[in-house]
């Protein structure tokens, strides 16, 4: 695009402006050129902030920082003094903040050249928590917050540390010291017995395979060595 010179202070202005964004004087001469492209100048490397990703290619400018226009609600270039629409002081002003892309390949479909998608997250795990409902501490809770949880009883000696510690909830010591493990796959909860001595059950079924996952539901019933839990997902 053509810029406009301001005749107050000589800085340049982005055309359509009607005060200069250095001094707020009002701008009367025309625009010093036409756009590059139209006088077959070169273009200039990309500015800060600017990343022209392959030759030819799209050209992002990530997080482009303009000054909002208190008075009219013009948005202005960071680091005017003055806003370009209004004329007024933009001290104070408020910060906006915006990502464009440009594609600079006439080649490229309309449809590359349309806004960019937002980035896709995982969502987020359900809450859900293993309660003792019958030998041990009752009413006790361990809440599931990791996609892969051990159970067990703690061992520093031979370095196991379940996420799941159940050595308060085992008197009897029922409970091997890597019994089973907790995990979310797919939104979905599984338990896998890990081989333990007393085996691991649900819902009063047969004793579970080591190494085969059975999938939970709300308010399933576990039973690892003599000790009964509730699994429970809000």
């Amino acid at each position: 695009m053509g810029k406009i010179r301001c005749s107050s202070c000589g800085s340049e202005n982005q055309e359509g402006d009607a005060f200069c964004g250095d001094c707020g004087a009002k701008l009367q001469a025309p625009p010093l050129a036409k756009d590059q492209a139209q006088l077959g100048v070169a273009p200039s490397a990309p500015a800060p902030g600017v990343q022209n990703l392959t030759p030819g290619g799209p050209v992002v400018a990530a997080k482009a920082w303009k000054v909002l226009c208190t008075s009219c609600g013009a948005e202005n270039q960071a680091g005017e003094a003055f806003c370009g629409g209004c004329g007024a002081k933009l001290a104070g002003s408020a910060f906006v903040q915006e990502q464009a892309q440009v594609n600079a390949n006439p080649s490229d479909s309309a449809a590359s050249a349309g806004p960019i998608p937002p980035v896709k997250h995982p969502a987020a795990a359900a809450k859900a928590r293993l309660v003792v409902k019958r030998t041990g501490r009752v009413g006790h809770e361990f809440a599931i917050d990791h996609e892969v949880m051990s159970i067990g009883r703690w061992a520093a000696d031979s370095g196991i540390f379940p996420e799941i510690d159940l050595t308060e909830d085992d008197p009897g010591d029922h409970i091997s010291r890597r019994h089973a493990k907790l995990f979310l796959k797919g939104g979905e909860y599984f338990i896998e017995d890990a081989g333990s001595t007393n085996g691991t059950y649900v819902n009063k079924g047969s004793r579970l395979v080591p190494g085969s996952p059975q999938k939970l539901r709300n308010g399933d019933e576990i039973i690892m060595g003599r000790t009964f839990f509730d699994f429970l997902v809000e």
